[in-house]
């Protein structure tokens, strides 16, 4: 059987059940906090993961670009190098035309 000393007085409970409510408010307000950084931590991976797949195409479109840039420098030495063969392959048939009529101003002198 219990005894009085077992019950504790009405305002000693209504103390403690304060205390409890208090308790309680401030892990629900805790809680809130805590639930509300987490959401912006899901924020901040999913913009982080849309960045991240940003950065991956920018980087595909540089270096398409500079594959581009590559051909476009390229370019004037390929023109230069076949206007450089086209002046050559053009002496060396001036030269063989001129040997050729040399030859035959030799030969139309030598007959007469």
């Amino acid at each position: 059987m219990r005894s009085v000393e077992d019950y504790i007085a009405r305002h000693e409970y209504e103390e403690f059940q304060r205390r409890i409510e208090d308790e309680s408010a401030r892990q629900e307000k805790r809680i809130d906090r805590l639930e509300e950084m987490s959401r912006q931590i899901e924020e901040l991976t999913i913009s982080m993961e849309k960045m991240a797949a940003s950065m991956q195409s920018v980087a595909a479109g540089q270096e398409r670009q500079g594959e581009r840039l590559k051909r476009l420098e390229e370019e004037p030495a390929i023109r230069w190098k076949e206007s450089a063969k086209t002046m050559f392959h053009a002496f060396l048939s001036a030269l063989g035309a001129a040997a050729a009529c040399g030859w035959i101003y030799l030969l139309t002198a030598t007959i007469k």
